[in-house]
């Protein structure tokens, strides 16, 4: 009955095996291609239980895979791919006593040994048969543990303990009452033990922590450690090597290579490491979320890494990168940097030299200019093959490089000769200038003049001069000081129209066109679209995203370039990830940067000196065998299943709606839109048949609602845009209101929005024909917090349901232009958390589950002329769940319900001599945490079913008869 088709959640194991990359997913086993990131094979192992290791033999023919207390042998050829798991058979698979932290295979792969929490071992033969169970002398729960050797007489455990120390013992090496001794006890550090690696060729341990360190160990006689016993304990020296601080919190796993060892752990930070415990690198990994599962392919130098937002990425261990320090020619002080589309650097130094570096890297003077000696301002063309200086004086040089030749082409003098406080080119053949008075200037390079074009009168503010600059069609844009934008029409000087205040007062830091859209960004760390109306071309913002990073400098694709105290910043603006960090000093200094397909390219002045970074950024970015979803609880979500693929939408914890795209077992992210200031928590979708679009609404914390604008074409892509930001500021005597859930609906031929909200009021809105919100009225439910709104017709009366957390639920009538309660009836002791309706004539059949665990059904009827709602009969079952239950759906046989106990259960039901009856006929158990709903799409008859927590399950549900 129950098909899982997708399955998103905490990546828990990565091991890559010859050309293959075996990945834990729950209880699933994926197989991917490690040339092609394809998914080749996909096993489910384990029914409700995440896979925390995969263990191969040496000949790579068998694995070994555990998780939990639940273990199985997968017989299978790594090279070629082909399995044969004898899932069915009582030897393949078995659920042992105890929680299992480390599997070893020994004596060639004729036995086994694990590891257990309560600090125990068993050796196994390849059948399953014990052949050794031995207790360590220290009876404690362990967090971690690492089997050594490979024999079981050489055996060797290293436990790590919740009280900080690591412990040496021999399973052979037994005292009189048959425990083993601990051998070795390494201490130093202060937290639990979270993840122990021996690297037997070069003798080391090295160990993690939750004290937010790693330590290596080096065991001096390393060949001591197989013939180690009580008595010759003590010719085993085993000492810290280096102590590693890097990390913001918990260390959770570390790994040693030949020339290197790596950690990673809760702040989402991969960090490699030399053996003197100097830091190498730092990766920012999956999206600020936990790293969980860390392997390393020596063949292609290659890490791989999952986390808890579903990703598995891999990244290549040594990019190569040249970093130089210039020196100008006679030890001259560099004033102004930049870079020609060749990548040669050109300098303006403190006498007014302006110098070009050649082929051979060195320096040449392309001229001297004593008159721009104290101020000077440098400028580059959008196709970098022009440079401008500009100074105190109105004068302005114009140099033009070609084949690495460079010209001076242009030298003009403004008729104002006055200081030029700003200059932007606008293309490749038009400028802009400010000087004193509040008036920019746009100049035309033609042939070898330059010509005047007309003026643009600049607002009346302190300090008005650009900041940034944007040609658009026939539109320029200016950005200034206070971070104010200015919409301008070619052809006239006043401004079309402002938007006052769209970035903070640190001002506009660059504006740029990205295909259709304007794209502004600013010292607040904010990122803004703008689209011109058609209408009166004014400029409107159409989406707003906060970055982590206060300064931004600027927008390549999707690499975005910030500052943040010392350090220049490459991100990943897409997942947020930091790609590289330069030392170069902060953006007050003179930098430039120049990204080509092949190459990125950072140059800066710092002390006294010119700086080039240059690197491949492709070799910085992580290749996404899966793509990351969510790092926190989803909270709400809508599916669209289609027959190439399944659209979900989702929005949770950390703020951001995501639009995705599952096809084909794989997972691609749509769209990624972080505008929420707070958790979303409710999401609703309308189809709009005269627009052929959807009215896509989000609501959450801060009584924010947003109103998006969802388009999806026939290629799966997809068009989402912000078109109302609906916010309310609180006093400071009112409590924060969370908007808990919304629903769009059609009453009268009107579009509105009803918001059922934390303080147990329903806010009504009338929706637009441009997707504004126009407040109307509120119903008062009670005292207590909304958790559901529905809406049905009977017998052509429109009634809204409300549900809360006294556990009532009330019908309104809202035919009429104040609604009017219909009935309150008491169904669930409290919270209801999930309802779903079935409607036939005058007749209402509810299912509703809540935190009380009972499901609900009951039948309801609508009474004429009164308008009247009765309960005609109802039932409780209290014994389906063992948690409060989150989601539920009704068909007119069937009813499926989920729950934080992690189940799906499919019951069936009949209305029999007037009473409800039903049974329970399959239950699923999803490695889904905390699941908070479930939504389905009928297809034939099957339930596509989305169930949506800590990740998301997609699972097909086939009924007997269609629903």
């Amino acid at each position: 009955m129950f098909e899982s088709l997708y399955i998103h959640t905490d990546i828990t194991c990565v091991e890559i095996i010859g050309n293959y990359l075996f990945v834990g997913i729950g209880g699933n086993l994926q197989i991917y291609d490690t040339l092609t990131n394809n998914l080749v094979q996909r096993h489910q192992i384990f029914n409700g239980q995440n896979i925390t290791g995969i263990r191969p033999n040496s000949t790579e023919t068998v694995l070994i895979i555990y998780g939990g207390k639940h273990i199985a042998l997968l017989p299978i050829q790594c090279k070629s791919i082909k399995t044969n798991f004898r899932k069915s058979s009582s030897g393949s698979q078995r659920k042992l006593s105890d929680w299992i932290l480390d599997v070893k295979w020994i004596d060639n792969n004729r036995k086994f040994a694990t590891v257990f929490m309560h600090n125990k071992i068993i050796i196994w033969d390849e059948d399953f048969n014990s052949e050794m169970s031995v207790k360590c002398e220290e009876r404690c729960i362990l967090y971690s543990a690492h089997l050594c050797l490979d024999t079981t007489s050489e055996l060797i455990v290293l436990s790590g303990t919740v009280f900080s120390e690591i412990l040496l013992w021999k399973p052979l090496c037994q005292n009189e009452n048959g425990l083993a001794i601990v051998l070795k006890r390494l201490k130093q550090h202060k937290g639990v033990i979270f993840s122990i690696n021996y690297y037997p060729a070069k003798g080391l341990i090295c160990s993690a922590s939750d004290d937010r360190s790693a330590i290596l160990w080096r065991i001096k006689n390393s060949g001591s450690l197989t013939s180690i016993t009580s008595n010759s304990s003590h010719l085993t020296e085993i000492a810290m090597e280096c102590q590693v601080y890097g990390h913001l919190s918990r260390v959770f796993r570390c790994l040693i290579m030949d020339d290197f060892f790596m950690t990673a752990g809760e702040d989402s930070f991969l960090i490699f490491w030399n053996f003197q415990g100097l830091l190498l690198r730092k990766i920012n990994t999956h999206q600020g979320g936990s790293v969980w599962a860390l392997c390393y392919d020596s063949k292609t130098n290659v890490v791989c890494t999952g986390g808890n937002d579903g990703a598995v990425l891999t990244f290549k261990v040594n990019p190569k990168t040249l970093n130089q320090s210039i020196m100008l020619p006679q030890l001259e002080s560099p004033k102004i940097i930049g870079l020609f589309k060749s990548g040669r650097l050109v300098c303006f130094s403190e006498t007014g030299t302006l110098y070009y570096i050649n082929l051979e890297n060195k320096w040449s003077i392309l001229g001297c200019f004593t008159d721009l000696q104290k101020y000077c301002i440098m400028q580059f063309s959008p196709c970098r093959k022009l440079l401008a200086l500009s100074g105190f004086e109105g004068q302005i040089y114009i140099f033009h490089e070609e084949e690495q030749i460079v010209k001076l082409q242009h030298v003009f003098h403004l008729n104002s000769q006055s200081r030029i406080f700003s200059f932007y080119w606008l293309d490749c053949k038009t400028f802009l200038v400010s000087q004193e008075k509040s008036v920019a200037s746009i100049y035309f390079l033609k042939n070898n003049t330059i010509k005047f074009v007309q003026n643009l009168k600049l607002p009346v503010l302190k300090e008005p001069w650009p900041t940034a600059a944007c040609l658009y069609k026939n539109h320029i844009f200016l950005g200034d000081r206070k971070g104010n934008i200015h919409n301008y029409k070619i052809g006239s000087e006043t401004i079309l129209n402002s938007l006052w205040r769209a970035h903070n007062y640190l001002g506009v830091t660059c504006l740029q066109q990205n295909v259709k859209e304007i794209v502004s960004l600013g010292r607040d760390g904010l990122i803004k679209k703008y689209l011109l109306d058609s209408k009166d071309e004014h400029l409107k913002c159409i989406e707003t995203n906060k970055t982590k990073f206060s300064w931004l400098a600027a927008l390549e694709s999707n690499r975005l370039l910030s500052f943040g105290g010392n350090q220049f910043i490459v991100t990943d603006l897409k997942f947020q990830r930091i790609l590289f960090q330069i030392p170069c000093g902060g953006g007050h200094r003179s930098w430039h940067h120049l990204i080509t397909p092949d190459a990125f390219q950072f140059s800066f002045i710092k002390e006294k000196a010119v700086h080039s970074f240059k690197a491949n950024a492709k070799d910085f970015e992580p290749t996404s065998v899966i793509e990351g979803y969510h790092i926190r609880e989803i909270n709400c979500a809508k599916i669209l299943y289609e027959v190439d693929g399944l659209i979900v939408i989702s929005g949770g914890e950390d703020t951001i709606l995501r639009i995705s795209l599952i096809k084909e077992q794989k997972l691609k992210i749509l769209q990624y839109l972080k505008v929420h200031l707070s958790s979303i928590r409710a999401m609703d979708l309308y189809f709009v048949e005269k627009s052929s679009k959807y009215l896509l609404v989000t609501g959450g914390g801060r009584a924010q609602i947003i109103c998006w604008e969802l388009k999806f074409d026939g290629k799966f892509r997809v068009t989402c845009k912000e078109k109302y930001n609906f916010y309310e500021s609180l006093g400071h005597e009112d409590s924060e209101t969370r908007i808990m859930d919304v629903l769009i609906t059609t009453i009268n031929d009107t579009l509105l929005l009803l918001a059922g909200r934390s303080d147990g009021s329903i806010i009504t809105f009338r929706v637009s024909e441009d997707y504004q919100l126009i407040k109307k009225n509120s119903i008062i439910h009670s005292q207590h917090c909304i958790t559901k709104l529905d809406k049905i017709t009977m017998i052509s009366i429109e009634i809204l349901l409300t549900m809360a957390t006294d556990g009532r639920i009330k019908f309104w009538s809202i035919s009429e232009i104040n609604p009017v309660e219909l009935g309150s009836f008491q169904i669930h002791q409290s919270g209801i958390t999930s309802i779903s309706c079935l409607v036939n004539r005058n007749n209402l059949w509810l299912l509703s589950g809540g935190d009380d665990n009972c499901s609900s059904l009951a039948l309801f009827a609508l009474e004429k002329p009164d308008l009247i709602v009765s309960r005609m009969n109802s039932f409780q079952s209290s014994g389906i769940h063992c948690a409060q239950i989150t989601g539920c759906y009704l068909t007119e046989k069937y009813f499926v319900t989920c729950s934080i106990d992690q189940r799906i259960i499919v019951s069936v039901w009949a209305w029999i001599n007037g009473k409800v009856k039903f049974e329970t006929i399959k239950t699923y158990n999803t490695v889904i945490a905390d699941p908070q709903g479930l939504q389905v799409a009928v297809w034939d008859d099957k339930l596509v079913v989305c169930i949506y927590g800590n990740g998301f399950e997609v699972l097909n549900i086939t009924l007997h008869n269609s629903p």
